[in-house]
């Protein structure tokens, strides 16, 4: 069983930080059994950069008539035209890039799957980018394939006592949102971490922070492990 664990929402085509958090712990857990929210969210979207700037690309996702969805239960748009924008983007964003004709083949093979729930199609972009980042040991699992439920804090005790962990790894940012006393009742202790978001080489221009980690993986590939790395260091409150 794992000592340190982390948890996520599985986001489309995270930030850096995301794998910060991968690679800090033993295993990540993708909470893929809470609410999908109905405001703003990285579940469906993120964000590249281009000749232009930032450019969001965006999963549309059925919504009508569905209410309140768990995340693993939302399905995506089956219309292709979003698809084919969202391929044409990347090739005129990152055609330039190093990295980009290792990263192409397999996204573009994800295209033309277009698995019907929005979980799938972030999984896959999760295991494309994967072998750039290089996760925790045991990698990644689902909050569903641990039969947990819950809400906040009782949530990730819930789910550090169905792995047996008694190490939560959690970044600085999130300590409003994580009650100490909660976990510690569960035998819990917090491995807090600081993320600095890392300046790496991009192409268009001034540096933009915070992209989708696919901006990393194509501009500097099996350097981006060690960048993210390098971005993090511990930090106790």
């Amino acid at each position: 069983m794992p000592a340190s664990f982390a948890v996520h929402q599985p986001a489309f085509l995270p930030w850096p930080g995301f794998f910060a958090k991968a690679m800090r712990a033993e295993v990540l857990v993708l909470a893929d059994a809470v609410p999908f929210s109905t405001g703003f969210t990285w579940v469906n979207r993120n964000r590249v950069k281009g000749p232009g700037g930032e450019v969001r690309l965006t999963v549309p996702v059925l919504r009508r008539g569905r209410g309140v969805q768990l995340i693993r239960d939302v399905r995506v748009s089956p219309e292709p035209a979003w698809r084919t924008k969202h391929l044409r983007t990347l090739d005129h964003c990152y055609a330039d890039a190093p990295y980009h004709p290792d990263l192409r083949g397999p996204i573009r093979d994800l295209y033309a799957a277009a698995p019907e729930r929005l979980l799938d199609w972030n999984l896959s972009l999760l295991e494309i980018l994967r072998p750039y980042f290089e996760p925790g040991a045991a990698g990644w699992v689902l909050q569903s394939e641990l039969g947990v439920t819950g809400r906040g804090t009782e949530l990730l005790a819930r789910i550090g006592r169905a792995l047996g962990a008694g190490r939560l790894v959690a970044p600085r940012a999130a300590r409003a949102h994580v009650d100490t006393a909660v976990l510690g009742r569960s035998g819990i202790e917090v491995e807090w971490f600081a993320y600095v978001p890392p300046v790496y080489p991009q192409l268009w221009g001034a540096f933009r922070k915070d992209l989708s980690a696919l901006d990393l993986a194509c501009t500097c590939g099996p350097r981006a492990a060690d960048i993210v790395r390098r971005a993090c260091r511990p930090w106790a409150p």
